[in-house]
């Protein structure tokens, strides 16, 4: 798998750790640059590779790796009392 993948896959499962010290501490610019920090990684990812593609094994867990840095991106905007666009 592409390195891309391994670097949105760590981020999206700090999402928790990096919550939890915002609130922790009463700091939500961890939220703020952690979001900056996962969408950056998954544009990387997206633009170097298909999501989806018949021929490819792997596509599936390319479309569930979106959907969750989609769920990830919405939660944490949510958190710091943004709406997220529903299409884009």
């Amino acid at each position: 798998m592409p390195e891309e993948i391994f670097e949105v896959e760590k981020l999206l499962y700090k999402f928790g750790e990096v919550v939890e010290r915002a609130a922790s501490v009463y700091e939500p610019h961890y939220i703020a640059n952690y979001l900056i920090e996962v969408a950056r990684s998954f544009n990387s990812f997206y633009g170097n590779n298909q999501i989806v593609d018949q021929k490819d094994k792997t596509s599936s867990y390319k479309v569930a790796l979106t959907y969750a840095f989609s769920l990830v991106l919405k939660t944490g905007l949510s958190l710091l009392g943004i709406k997220a666009p529903k299409k884009m």
